[in-house]
């Protein structure tokens, strides 16, 4: 389970099949029932600008202007994403292999 407020202010919480975003008005889930990018274990949630990223078990979801992409950013094979951290606009990832730095 990870929990985090995003710089606007917006709770998301990120658990084993999905995760949950939470607005002033809103709540809303995302799970593999209505979000097939979801079949993998979350791992992590990070923000840069007005960018959420989370962790999978394959790959980073990058989720940017209602935009949702899974990236592979890694040459492991699955890509598990097992930490983030954003800090000044640049996600660092952990795997059980390596340590990256991505900017955009």
């Amino acid at each position: 389970l990870n929990i985090k407020y995003s710089p606007t202010g917006d709770l998301y919480i990120c658990y084993t099949g999905g995760f949950s975003f939470v607005s002033k008005s809103n709540w809303i889930n995302y799970d593999k029932n209505n979000l097939q990018l979801l079949n993998q274990q979350l791992w992590n949630i990070a923000f840069t600008d007005n960018t959420v990223w989370i962790g999978t078990g394959n790959g980073v979801l990058k989720i940017k202007d209602n935009k949702w992409n899974v990236l592979k950013l890694t040459k492991s094979d699955p890509e598990i994403i097992s930490g983030l951290a954003a800090y000044h606009n640049i996600l660092w990832l952990s795997t059980p292999n390596e340590l990256i730095k991505y900017e955009e």
